[in-house]
């Protein structure tokens, strides 16, 4: 037997106009909280919310600020759950590319 797990853009197409509503301020609120940490200035990193899982990506430069950012990202009202895509690159190999 084969089973296809939904995928978050499929279950953002099934969203509520509430829900929607609710994870746009959830994914500002979790923005919010990572802007305010002046540790992560300069570093690119996306925040998706769908159904209240948070979904972080992009790049950071150590698994310390990896870790930071899913601890405030847990800790945001309204998050259920995080899914952390985010791929720690030191600053060298950043440069280097």
């Amino acid at each position: 037997n084969i089973i296809v797990a939904p995928d978050a853009e499929s279950e953002k197409d099934r969203r509520s106009w509430k829900q929607a509503i609710e994870d746009r301020s959830v994914t500002a609120s979790v923005r919010a909280r990572l802007v305010y940490n002046g540790e992560f200035k300069g570093l690119k990193v996306g925040v998706q919310t769908v159904n209240g899982v948070v979904t972080l990506y992009g790049v950071v430069r150590s698994e310390e600020q990896r870790n930071k950012m899913l601890r405030i990202a847990s800790e945001t009202r309204g998050v259920s759950q995080v899914v952390n895509n985010l791929v720690v690159q030191p600053p060298e190999a950043i440069t280097e590319k």
